[in-house]
């Protein structure tokens, strides 16, 4: 077991020059350093997915469930019976008796407090969260690329947190210009084919010609500008303090041309993760919010636990393993616009990155 464990830090530690790879390659590089680094690596993705959660979750106790039962609605059973008079009135039994009213049936109502501030602290702990999250995998990947092992991460953090929260800012901003003006010329033309070609049809079939204008020219557009700006947050934190913001999106731009289709389909693969895996999850965290989660017996409440930590654990280490496929496909698309580019440019951006005691720890060395 020993023997083992020692045989697959000596080949973690191996320095490796980075390749243009294809995709297939840049997979089973990834998976080679997430399971040489998978304690470190999981620590890290689960401390930064759970705090947000946690917090979330604390603040609901504190100022009470987001989402609670309200009967203030006038007629919540549904519309009312109006006797001759213009008066309401209980709808008439059978026998010509007037039957008491049922019930109202509880309606959900939101808690203002509690929504505006879990809204605004999980989006904020959040963001930072994913920031730190790409700090630290780029730290250990790069490290894993030199031959270096995991050391303390504070320093990495600090030299490229603010940095990173830049160019997510600038991503934001540039995506949500897009998505404005993509939508605002699909409904444009949208309006004139329908208002020409099928002038007098029905709102439904105008809604059906915009989807499909949307679903040729929006959709594939956005996709085009999203793969470009994606690797913008690894750029910025390899390739130091200089790189940030709008700059480090042009650079994500160049750096994509070659690998595209690449690029797509770890989009696609990390959409398709956060469906399966992130519905489940937001449904147990609400059930948790709202205190459903509480309401049966001790069993289901178990269950219920069980459930949550299982999807968790699950999203954990998948998104984990795909913050390093993000890493090592940067690393294949640099080498593929810039050949020149190895083993000699990352160990000048770990050492720029990793100066003091926040950085690398020194390599480890074998004996043959």
């Amino acid at each position: 077991m020993a023997e083992a464990v020692e045989h697959t830090l000596r080949k973690a530690l191996i320095a490796h020059e980075p390749e243009p790879a294809t995709l297939p390659a840049v997979f089973r590089t990834s998976w080679r350093v997430f399971t040489s680094h998978l304690r470190f690596l999981l620590t890290t993705a689960a401390a930064t997915a759970a705090i947000p959660l946690l917090v979330v979750l604390a603040l609901t106790a504190i100022f009470g469930p987001i989402i609670q039962p309200s009967t203030d609605q006038p007629f919540p059973w549904g519309p009312p019976n109006v006797d001759a008079h213009g008066r309401y009135a209980p709808a008439p039994a059978p026998h010509g008796h007037y039957a008491p009213a049922p019930a109202p049936t509880p309606s959900p109502k939101v808690n203002p407090v509690a929504f505006a501030v879990a809204t605004a602290v999980n989006f904020l702990l959040s963001a930072g969260a994913h920031v730190i999250l790409i700090a630290v995998f780029v730290y250990v990947v790069l490290g894993d690329h030199v031959g270096r092992k995991p050391g303390p991460v504070w320093g990495v953090i600090k030299g490229s947190f603010w940095r990173l929260i830049g160019t997510d800012i600038a991503q934001s901003l540039v995506t949500i210009l897009v998505t404005f003006v993509l939508g605002a010329l699909v409904a444009l033309i949208g309006g004139v084919v329908t208002g020409v070609f099928f002038k007098g049809a029905s709102p439904n079939f105008a809604a059906a010609t915009t989807l499909v204008i949307w679903l040729v020219l929006a959709l594939p557009a956005t996709l085009f500008i999203i793969v470009g700006l994606s690797l913008a947050d690894q750029a910025t934190a390899i390739e130091g303090s200089g790189l940030w913001g709008f700059a480090a999106l042009r650079r994500s731009w160049t750096l994509s041309k070659g690998s595209r289709a690449a690029i797509l389909a770890v989009i696609l693969l990390s959409a398709l993760v956060s469906i399966v895996l992130g519905s489940p999850l937001e449904i147990l965290v609400n059930n948790f919010q709202d205190g459903s989660a509480f309401a049966g017996t001790w069993w289901q409440v178990l269950l219920a636990i069980l459930g949550a930590l299982i999807v968790f654990l699950l999203s954990v280490f998948i998104q984990a393993y795909l913050q390093v496929v993000w890493v090592e496909l940067y690393l294949s698309s640099r080498k593929k616009a810039e050949p020149e580019f190895g083993l000699s440019a990352i160990e000048r951006y770990f050492e720029a990155g990793s100066a003091g005691s926040g950085g690398y720890s020194q390599a480890r060395t074998w004996d043959a």
